[in-house]
């Protein structure tokens, strides 16, 4: 009787689990529709700037922020390339 009880219990805690599974995976979609709404703004200024110059902008404004702390870069580099890689992986996805 307790072994039963206990599988009864098991079973139950494996659906629980399926739902919060369930539940944090529409969440997450959810989250990615949000995420890619708000960064609609490329879209927009790759179709305002003429043959993928779109990015010239941000580099420019790197360039002057690293102009100003350039000592710093080194730091920042590994997490600009993290960064970098996440894009063009949220960009193909």
């Amino acid at each position: 009787m307790a072994a039963q009880t206990r599988m009864n219990e098991l079973a139950e805690r494996k659906r629980l689990l399926v739902v919060q599974a369930d539940m944090h995976r529409a969440l997450l979609q959810a989250e990615m529709v949000n995420v890619r709404a708000r960064f609609d703004w490329v879209g927009q200024a790759r179709e305002k700037l003429p043959g993928g110059l779109w990015w010239l902008t941000g580099g420019t404004v790197a360039g002057f922020l690293a102009l100003r702390r350039w000592r710093t870069i080194a730091k920042w580099l590994p997490a600009g390339f993290a960064a970098w890689r996440w894009f063009k992986k949220f960009r193909s996805g």
